[in-house]
Formats: structure tokens, sequence, C-alpha cells
């Protein structure tokens, strides 16, 4: 049941905000929160340093380029950057340049196709670190995978341990100690509380959810 989930892509939540009986409220975007790997294993298998921000689709051109497909919110941010960090290892990049579904990038040292090709489906990270802030109430993926989830009356339900991406809001799928899956819609009305020093996820259950 896996969430295909990419790299810091975010959507804002607020769970104290007047229901609507519209969600998202306002045609806004529901929550959403990044997995630093694009990586269908369980959260205590995943290495939490690093974030991916894209993935090395395929060599281009003559010159050691690769195009990347974006895995972030923010392309913005590869206009200054320097540093990415593939396989935990870091390259520098030489020059960059925008086209219509992605970047290329050159790094130092990759100078032909060949080099390039040994690059191919990899993700490229950036430290956790250095991930770019968010508004309040909006959350990386890595940030609620893992977190026990209790209900208002104070039952723990277990652990997130996905989260499944749909068209309207995200689905946390929640399995208990016993190994009982839950999925609980990513809304106001069941999302009640993310503490994130607690470890913790607050819900009420609506009827019909377990």
């Amino acid at each position: 049941m896996s969430a295909g989930l990419s790299a810091d892509r975010v959507r804002s939540f607020r769970p104290c905000a007047p229901s609507s009986g519209q969600w998202p409220p306002g045609g806004a975007s529901g929550f959403r929160s990044s997995w630093p790997r694009s990586s269908p294993v369980e959260p205590a298998m995943v290495n939490l340093s690093y974030v991916a921000i894209g993935k090395v689709r395929r060599p281009y051109g003559v010159r050691g380029e690769v195009k990347v497909q974006l895995l972030t919110d923010f392309p913005e941010r590869f206009k200054d950057l320097r540093t990415v960090y593939i396989d935990e290892q870091p390259y520098t990049i030489e020059r960059r340049r925008f086209v219509a579904d992605g970047i290329l990038l050159k790094f130092a040292g990759i100078d032909t196709p060949e080099e390039a090709a040994f690059l191919r489906n990899r993700l490229i990270e950036v430290p956790v670190s250095e991930a770019v802030p968010l508004p309040p109430d909006t959350y990386y993926y890595f940030q609620i995978l893992g977190l026990e989830v209790v209900t208002t009356a104070g039952e723990v339900l277990g652990e997130v341990v996905d989260i499944i991406v749909t068209g309207a809001n995200d689905v946390y799928v929640v399995r208990s100690a016993g190994g009982r899956e839950i999925l609980l819609p990513a809304i106001e009305d069941v999302i009640k509380e993310v503490d994130l020093k607690a470890n913790r996820l607050v819900v009420e259950l609506l009827p019909g959810l377990i």
C-alpha cells in the first residue's frame, strides 16, 4: 500500500479551522507532507538524514549533463544550489537550466554521457537540515510517518506507516501493535492535532472509519 512518496512536496493543513463542509476548504490543498525518499519501505528503514528534491532520469547530450525529474514544490531552490548528494556522496553542480519537464544539471567530474549514465534513476538529495522552512501547520511526509496515533479519548490506535496520495486529501495508513491497519483521511474533521515534539497525532474517529 505504498504512497509512492516523493520529496519536499507539501500541502498545508489547519486542524483547528472551522469546517465549511467542503474539503479542501475554499478549494485549497489538503494536508500533505514529504518523505525524504521515494520508497515503499517501512519508515524505520529509511535514512532520515536526507530529503530528495529530484531524480536523475537519463543522460542528456554529449557533455555529461543529466535530465532530472523535479521532486519538490520548490524548484527555485535549484537556482542557487551548489552541492547535492547522490547515494550520500556530494556532487557539485557546475551549471543548470530549467526545461519544460524538469531541469538539466551538469555535475563536476561528470563529463561524458557514459559517466552520466551511472546516475540514471538515482535520487538527488539535500540534508534534512536544508529542507525549505514551511509555514505553520504544514509538514513534510517524514515528519508524519512514525507518529503515534491516539484518539481524542486517549485510545492508542497505532503508528502512521504510510501515506496514500489521492486527488483530494491524503490518507494515513495507521498500523496497530497487532498488525491491523486503519485508513484515516487527512481532513480537519479527523486530524485534530499534530504534536511533533511528543511524536503524536491526535485524531477524532468519525462513524465508519473503523
